[in-house]
């Protein structure tokens, strides 16, 4: 029945097509990541200038003070002022941009995935603008929250991915809808690789100023790469009726992904809740990852977590890369690669929780953990994957909005909750706040076993040719 839609269309991915979508989400995630690195350390820098607690760029952030009765209090201040700022940041952004995406999808059906992509891209470089203003100007910080709330504005990297990931749906069929989604999740991970391998170090022989100003050219040239995307959107699948009826069908249309003619799609239910988790402690880690590490007991410095975030980048990749293999030539089951994932993930946060305790001897060795998550990527390539077998091709747009809503409200979810829980707990147990990862992703893990076990009496009802 739907095989049509696929057959029809004329712009199935070729190996150029791939190329030019690899090529543009790299240089729009280099230029993004990269951005979103600088403002972190720099946020951090500017408070703990004003606390006088100066960051040393030959060693530490703690080692240019002295260790007395004040400094734990000073040092927990920082931390949690910068904890803080990003909820801030995170809701000033994340509101608008999970409006915006939850409708990304249907606009992306209508008008085109090219429209959706462009409209994201124009509220990143506001944002790019905003924070090179900042920096250059040394201005109040909360310039930095109206940038990311005109950035959450065009959707941010939620509503570039509903265009991404339903470009590649719409030209793929189920057997090669893993290898495109892979595909763009690696031009993701080696844009992180890039991006944070010389970053580290650049900030501490280089102010924050030219390294603001290069990842900002960097995204400026992904809007090039952007005129050589080629529209997918089959003008069928929207049939005759106008936008303002999808419009308003758009939160209908995705509760009937999950429940439609009284059945309820427990597939989908469960690999999008895991998703959810997934991408939940994604964010809240990320968001959290340089307070946490910057203060005591670690007392990191900005090449120090460089180098973990590009390395823990590569182990990530070449998971990735390892189960794209395992798929195509040991026929691996996928759902066992996602468990795996969340198993490595579990292990990888909880030894994060116990390193406060051991500070001297462990922390020195947190690239190892990096190790650990080693299938975490590959488990949220394989997630969307999963997720979009188990509905028509007339619902991709709908889906890739409503999972690209759940990124969004996780990633505003994830650094609110993340941050406020370190918040909280600081004053007596610093890593207390992966305990509480430790929970989610067990939890995640438990669903993608009844997934399995759901999927083994449930055939494929959508299956279309590749």
């Amino acid at each position: 029945m739907y095989e049509d839609n696929i057959k029809d269309n004329k712009t199935m991915m070729s190996s150029k097509s791939y190329a030019v979508i690899g090529l543009f989400m790299v240089l729009c995630y280099i230029g993004n990541l990269g951005q979103y690195t600088i403002m972190g350390q720099y946020i951090y820098y500017r408070i703990s200038s004003d606390e006088d607690l100066v960051r040393n760029e030959s060693f530490s952030q703690c080692s240019k003070v002295n260790f007395s009765s004040n400094f734990s209090n000073t040092q927990n201040r920082v931390q949690s002022s910068a904890a803080q700022y990003n909820i801030y940041a995170q809701l000033s952004s994340g509101i608008p941009s999970m409006i915006v995406v939850i409708f990304s999808g249907v606009l992306s059906d209508f008008y085109g995935r090219k429209l959706v992509i462009l409209i994201s891209w124009i509220g990143s470089f506001i944002g790019t603008i905003f924070n090179i203003l900042l920096i250059s100007l040394n201005g109040p910080l909360w310039v930095y929250i109206v940038g990311q709330f005109l950035s959450g504005l065009g959707g941010n990297y939620g509503a570039m991915l509903v265009g991404v990931f339903s470009l590649v749906s719409d030209s793929t069929g189920h057997r090669n809808r893993n290898f495109g989604i892979i595909i763009i999740e690696i031009a993701l991970g080696l844009s992180m690789i890039t991006s944070q391998a010389l970053l580290g170090k650049w900030l501490r022989l280089n102010n924050f100023l030219w390294p603001i100003v290069t990842f900002g050219i960097i995204f400026s040239l992904s809007g090039v790469m952007y005129l050589f995307l080629k529209e997918t959107r089959n003008k069928r699948m929207t049939g005759n009726r106008n936008i303002q009826f999808h419009m308003k069908m758009t939160i209908s249309k995705m509760i009937e992904l999950f429940y439609n003619n009284k059945k309820f799609n427990f597939l989908l239910i469960f690999s999008t809740i895991s998703f959810f988790i997934h991408t939940f402690n994604f964010f809240g880690n990320m968001t959290l990852i340089t307070v946490y590490l910057f203060g005591r007991p670690f007392c990191w410095n900005s090449e120090i977590l460089g180098y973990y975030r590009s390395i823990s980048s590569a182990i990530v990749q070449f998971g990735i890369i390892l189960s794209f293999l395992m798929l195509k030539y040991m026929r691996m089951n996928e759902i066992l690669i996602i468990e795996v994932g969340f198993l490595t993930n579990i292990l990888s946060k909880l030894l994060f929780a116990i390193a406060p305790s051991y500070a001297k001897s462990i922390c020195d060795y947190l690239i190892i953990i990096a190790g650990f998550d080693l299938f975490s990527g590959a488990s949220v390539s394989l997630l969307r994957s999963v997720s979009s077998k188990h509905v028509s091709p007339e619902d991709y747009g709908t889906l890739f909005g409503m999972m690209s809503s759940f990124e969004t409200l996780s990633s505003l979810l994830g650094g609110v909750v993340y941050n406020g829980i370190y918040d909280a707990t600081l004053s007596f147990y610093y890593g207390f706040v992966y305990c509480f990862a430790v929970v989610l992703l067990s939890i995640a893990f438990v669903l993608m076993i009844f997934f399995f076990i759901v999927k083994k009496g449930t055939p494929i009802q959508y299956e279309n040719i590749s």
